[in-house]
C-alpha cells in the first residue's frame, strides 16, 4: 500500500487563497512550509489519528500529497502493524475511519478545482 495519495495537476492562478479557505473551513491548520510545499494538519492523534495534507505550487502545476499519521501510542497499541504513515485511499482494514474522514475533505478540495476525486 502507498504511504501517501498523490495528485499532480494543472491550475490557472494562484492556489494558495484556495488552500487556506478549504484549510479553514475543514479545520486542517497549517503546520510549516517544506521550500513551496505548505502542510497542514487535521486533529491531534488523541481521538483519532492526525490527517495530513501537503500543496505545493509552481506557475500553474500543482502538486498534493494527503495521508493520515500513525501516532506512536496508537502505533505501540497495535505493536507497531500499524505504519507510520498511510494513504486515503480506500482498501485495506487499518486506519479505515479517519482514513476515510480525511479522504472527504481532500476530495472536497479536488472538487473545487474540477479534479477528480480519489477513491
Amino acid at each position: 500500500m502507498e504511504k501517501r495519495a498523490v495528485r499532480d495537476f494543472e491550475v490557472s492562478g494562484d492556489l494558495m487563497p484556495y488552500l487556506a479557505d478549504w484549510a479553514k473551513q475543514n479545520n486542517y491548520h497549517f503546520k510549516r512550509s517544506e521550500g513551496s510545499a505548505h502542510v497542514y494538519q487535521r486533529g491531534t492523534g488523541f481521538l483519532t489519528a492526525p490527517m495530513m495534507f501537503q500543496a505545493s505550487q509552481e506557475g500553474s502545476h500543482v502538486h498534493i500529497e494527503a495521508w493520515v499519521r500513525g501516532t506512536f501510542f496508537a502505533r505501540l497499541g497495535s505493536l507497531f502493524i500499524l505504519p507510520a504513515e498511510m494513504t486515503i485511499a480506500s482498501g485495506g482494514s487499518r486506519g479505515v475511519i479517519p482514513r476515510k474522514m480525511a479522504r472527504g475533505d481532500v476530495n472536497k478540495f479536488l472538487g473545487g478545482l474540477q479534479q477528480p476525486p480519489i477513491t
